[in-house]
């Protein structure tokens, strides 16, 4: 009987493992790449950094060190909630120098997601992190949608026949969309992203719901435990709100910006000496030419701003 259920399995183990070989399955591993295998933490070089940034998806787009001198990385994992960044921070902070800057930016409305809203989220983190410290872990999930993908999921069979292509929107040096795409992709992300997300709305706000409240208020509590966990390192913690567009910042009043954004993270640092850098609508990142849509930028925009901001940490 075990010799039949050898002969019946072994081919989908097969082709489960060939389907772990595809870009529709590496691509959701495409940020966390720089922790496991024959990258990042394999090679000496990168021992003892200087500088590293956390967060999700903004920041992932808006930080190269490469041409600063610095040794310094992106640890950024889009996208990511305040609770696995500083998961990201645990596992790996023994790679920095002490001193070493660790730079917590702080994307528009980043404080009011806790927890992912696509459970699928959270599988990136089970090639990179210990599963006892995973907040989100699901046996049942790992086993379906990490280990063996393909036996679970038997529709992705035809990816084993025409894949998807890779992700390669961090290799981009200009801006695909038009200006008019630009304004459109702003819009979504106000009314098609957040605004629905979060049951809020960024231009007309009104009071937040307690479950809002609640969530921020755990964020607040996770960034200054996130901080006082570098301080007790020697490590020297920065707040950075990026830039974004101008058809982007231009949907934020400065109202909002001091209220919803500013405000919780003043909660989280009072009593401390954080340094913090505000770029959101910093003319001199705003250009179009820099990003790949409204919000993130491209190659060309993450070096010039990495750069001007190594100045302004007077590195």
């Amino acid at each position: 009987m075990k010799k039949i259920f050898k002969i019946l399995v072994s081919p989908l183990l097969f082709l489960n493992k060939l389907y772990k070989k595809t870009n529709h399955y590496n691509n959701q591993f495409v940020d966390v790449r720089k922790f496991t295998g024959n990258q990042a933490f394999t090679l000496d070089i990168l021992h003892d950094l200087d500088i590293v940034n956390l967060g999700s998806n903004q920041p992932k787009f808006a930080f190269d060190y490469t041409r600063t001198g610095i040794k310094g990385m992106n640890w950024a994992v889009g996208p990511q909630t305040l609770e696995y960044d500083f998961m990201i921070l645990k596992k790996f902070h023994s790679f920095l120098k002490e001193s070493a800057f660790v730079v917590i930016p702080i994307c528009p409305l980043k404080m009011f997601l806790y927890k992912f809203s696509n459970v699928s989220s959270v599988v990136k983190y089970y090639g990179c992190l210990d599963k006892d410290i995973i907040p989100d872990y699901d046996e049942t999930q790992y086993k379906h949608d990490f280990k063996y993908p393909l036996i679970w999921h038997p529709k992705h069979m035809r990816f084993l026949l025409k894949d998807v292509q890779p992700d390669r929107r961090l290799e981009l040096a200009y801006n695909p969309m038009s200006e008019d795409q630009i304004q459109s992709d702003a819009d979504y992300w106000i009314e098609g992203c957040w605004n629905r997300e979060f049951s809020i709305d960024i231009c007309n706000m009104s009071p937040l719901s307690d479950l809002n409240k609640k969530l921020i208020q755990t964020n607040i509590s996770i960034l200054k435990d996130m901080i006082v966990f570098c301080l007790e390192r020697s490590y020297r913690p920065v707040i950075v709100y990026l830039p974004v567009t101008e058809s982007l910042g231009n949907k934020f009043s400065d109202e909002f910006v001091d209220k919803f954004i500013k405000a919780y993270v003043n909660k989280a640092i009072s009593g401390l000496d954080i340094p913090v850098y505000d770029y959101m609508k910093d003319r001199r990142f705003q250009k179009n030419e820099y990003y790949i849509n409204s919000f993130f930028m491209n190659r060309v925009g993450a070096r010039f701003f990495t750069e001007e901001f190594m100045k302004d940490l007077k590195w």
